[in-house]
């Protein structure tokens, strides 16, 4: 049952950007590094990365903290790990000149995954093997229920 209510929390967290987007099309869809370019002439982030979509995921883990009772702040804390595991894969994709979105296995599932539950083993109890178990079960989600998302028209992309 644990590992569910984490499996449901990161994907929410993790889906809530792409439901928004799908919403509200280019509407409140600032990139986070505002267009501009690192030190290498790469972007930092890329324009998929919006204040909209970090938005979107820490209020959904606030309502999803509140409906699974880890309050509030823990359920955006949670969602705030969750973004920065993700920011951090467009980071190191624009580093390695991979275009913005563009499938990474692995770098696209493991640290959106794991900075959450780092969080949620060391802040709200759960154990390890229980994290772990959660990271490949968002990793199978991730990798295998994507593409079908994706034929029924909720995700822009494959992966």
């Amino acid at each position: 049952m644990q590992i569910l209510e984490l499996l449901i929390v990161l994907i929410a967290c993790n889906g809530a950007p792409i439901v928004l987007a799908r919403l509200l099309a280019s509407r409140f869809a600032d990139p986070l590094d505002g267009g501009r370019l690192a030190w290498d002439g790469r972007p930092w982030l890329g324009k998929s990365k919006t204040w909209r979509g970090v938005l979107a995921s820490v209020c959904a883990g606030g309502v999803l903290g509140l409906v699974i009772d880890w309050g509030a702040g823990a359920g955006v804390i949670f969602a705030g790990c969750v973004m920065l595991g993700d920011l951090v894969s467009s980071f190191t994709k624009r580093r390695l000149n991979m275009v913005s979105s563009a499938k990474a296995t692995f770098l696209d599932q493991v640290p959106e995954s794991l900075l959450p539950l780092i969080y949620a083993v060391s802040a709200l109890g759960y154990d390890a093997t229980t994290a772990g178990l959660a990271l490949v079960g968002f990793f199978v989600f991730e990798t295998q229920i994507s593409p079908l998302l994706f034929r029924l028209g909720i995700r822009a992309r494959p992966h």
